[in-house]
């Protein structure tokens, strides 16, 4: 996930193309946006969310992986 923080704008690089989930949740484990992705690399744009720190869940068929990102 790159960069973090963010101003908006980041990549999410992945090593697997099969379908994940991606969740982008608020403080308050409230989710924000929803997305599928089945590609090594994903441009993401939250510009329109309040400025804060939110996680990144990642669920595929097998796994539950989460990652902090850090909106400026």
């Amino acid at each position: 996930i790159y960069p973090n923080p963010t101003t908006g704008l980041f990549k999410v690089k992945t090593f697997s193309k099969e379908n994940i989930n991606v969740y982008i949740l608020n403080s308050e484990g409230i989710v924000c946006n929803k997305s599928i992705i089945n590609q090594t690399e994903t441009l993401f744009n939250i510009s329109h969310l309040p400025k804060g720190i939110y996680i990144l869940l990642f669920e595929n068929k097998n796994h539950l992986k989460s990652h902090k990102i850090v909106l400026n």
